[in-house]
Order: structure tokens, then C-alpha cells, then sequence
């Protein structure tokens, strides 16, 4: 009689934000009792010689894009050893600038705000002030400035990035300094 053969099933391609910590293994292997992991990159294995699994990306495998990860089984009986792999592709991360520190005077009605990012669509602004935003979905708007926010011992703006697809958020922070006005 024939020993049926051994199927590798490491778990589908996924797609994956540079910033991705670990990504979970979820694989199948059937007419074997266990299976080994390998990487075509740097990264790290929880342990090489279990089936349900976590793989550490390096920063090599993100800066390269993609990585392939190969499971081949173990305790085949009478059968050969058989491998399959899954590919991981990394997202680039995005990055958001709020701009330069500003130092403006205390009796400013109002200030100027301009970001940038690369990656994600857009930004949102936020404030540890009680001003208002002529836009704060625009990564260029103004600020209009209430007396409150000369209190403060700094008057700090986030711009959070959106739209960013697979990954997580980031945020980029400037702060606001008062002159005193002339006399």
C-alpha cells in the first residue's frame, strides 16, 4: 500500500505595512506530524520547528520589500519531505512634518501652519490650545489664536497623518513660542 503524500499549506501571500511588528504564521501541513520554518531574509522565527508561528521581519527583509518564508515538514514516515512558501510584502511606513518651531508675538491674531507627508493622502491638525483651525484637514491652514493659548508655557500643534493605507498613523509635532509685544 501507498502512504498518501505529505501537503504543505504555510498559509497565503500577505501584504503588510513596513512598521509591522511580527506577522502570524497559520499554516497546515497534512500526513506529516510537524514542519520547519525558513526565511529567504534576516528576520526571526518565535521557534523554527513550530507549526503556528510569528515571523520578526528584520529591517533588511522591509527595506527590500518582500521576504518569502518556506515551511518544510517533518515526520514524513516512508514520504519525502515537502516544502511550500508564502511571500510577505512590506508597505512602505509614511512619514508627516509639521513644519519648523515658530516664534510669533502674543498679540497674533492668527499663524500660519504648512505640512507635508509622503505616503499617506493627507493630515489632520489638533492643538493643546483652544484657538480654531481655519481647516484641520488640510495640511496647510491657519490658526486662529485665542488669548488662552499665550498661557500656555508652550503652544504645541500634531499634524496625524490619514489616509495611510495598511499603516498605522504617525504624527509630527511643532511648537509655538510668544515674544512678548513691544511696548
Amino acid at each position: 500500500s501507498f502512504t498518501p503524500k505529505v501537503v504543505v499549506q504555510p498559509g497565503v501571500d500577505v501584504t503588510v505595512c513596513g512598521d509591522t511588528a511580527f506577522i502570524e504564521l497559520t499554516p497546515n501541513i497534512i500526513n506529516a506530524t510537524g514542519g520547519t520554518w525558513t526565511t529567504s531574509g534576516n528576520g526571526t522565527f518565535k521557534k523554527v520547528n513550530i507549526l503556528q508561528n510569528f515571523y520578526f521581519p528584520s529591517e533588511d527583509d522591509i527595506q527590500k520589500g518582500s521576504v518569502f518564508i518556506t515551511l518544510t515538514s517533518t515526520g514524513n514516515g516512508s514520504c519525502n519531505a515537502n516544502s511550500n512558501d508564502l511571500k510577505i510584502t512590506f508597505t512602505p511606513t509614511p512619514t508627516i512634518n509639521a513644519g519648523a518651531d515658530i516664534i510669533i508675538c502674543e498679540d497674533a491674531e492668527s499663524l500660519s501652519l504648512s505640512g507635508n507627508t509622503q505616503i499617506s493622502t493627507g493630515g489632520k491638525w489638533t492643538s493643546n490650545g483652544t484657538g480654531s483651525f481655519t481647516n484641520i484637514n488640510n495640511l496647510t491652514t491657519d490658526y486662529l489664536v485665542e488669548p488662552n493659548d499665550t498661557l500656555l508655557s508652550k503652544l504645541e500643534f500634531y499634524l496625524t497623518s490619514t489616509g495611510n493605507d495598511l499603516s498605522k498613523a504617525v504624527i509630527d509635532t511643532i511648537s509655538v513660542d510668544f515674544t512678548p509685544k513691544p511696548i
